[in-house]
């Protein structure tokens, strides 16, 4: 990714970046997006199933990031005035029913600093940080994946959705405290306190190579 102000840098920067798309990914196909500066990242967790009914399970929010790398997630987005939470699980909805979205699966947007929201990503896929949306909604998220997979119809109405209390992930990396470069090495001690939900990869006493992320878990608080 190249940020280009003035077109004496996209001529700077296209052919380069260009020839590196073509000999990492074999496809020097390049595309622009607009910059969005101070952007927060919102995402709106989504559910269709075969039968064209979908619903929106409210958003959360993940402009915490490192490296592009999501560190710090919470449900509800704190950024969100009512008018533009809705505006935003009106727009997650038709989108999902344009392009006949069956799953669970997230539509991301960017939120500028004067409200207004920009199209992302859709991740078709069930997120890291959905236990959040499931303790705060009460709905088991990978159930319900399940259920649609199955062919049945989501059997939930949107009217009956309810979202109570507010739910943090913090994402456990093994990383240097000082660099944040990746550590490998073995996990010598893990503490886990109680009161919190985790889900992790790894027990005391496991390797953490080097070959994959340095991700080995996440913590949420409700």
């Amino acid at each position: 990714m190249h940020l280009v102000g003035s077109p004496e840098e996209l001529a700077q920067v296209f052919d380069s970046a260009r020839e590196r798309a073509q000999r990492y990914f074999g496809d020097g196909t390049l595309y622009f997006e607009r910059l969005v500066p101070g952007a927060r990242h919102i995402e709106v967790q989504i559910a269709r199933d075969d039968h064209g009914t979908g619903i929106h399970l409210f958003e959360r929010e993940c402009s915490i990031q490192r490296r592009h790398q999501k560190v710090i997630e919470e449900t509800p987005s704190p950024a969100l005035a009512t008018e533009h939470r809705e505006a935003l699980y009106l727009a997650a909805l038709r989108a999902a029913e344009a392009i006949d979205y069956t799953s669970i699966g997230t539509i991301d947007f960017l939120l500028d600093q004067a409200g207004q929201f920009s199209f992302l990503e859709v991740n078709a896929r069930l997120q890291v940080e959905h236990p959040i949306t499931e303790e705060t909604t009460g709905i088991d998220l990978v159930e319900l994946q399940l259920h649609i997979a199955s062919g049945q119809p989501l059997g939930l109405r949107q009217q009956e959705l309810r979202q109570e209390g507010h739910a943090i992930e913090c994402r456990v990396y093994a990383e240097d405290p000082e660099t944040f470069l990746p550590s490998p090495g073995t996990i010598t001690r893990l503490d886990l306190p109680d009161g919190t939900r985790y889900e992790f990869g790894y027990e005391e006493g496991n390797t953490v190579t080097p070959y994959y992320d340095p991700l080995i878990g996440a913590a949420r608080r409700f």
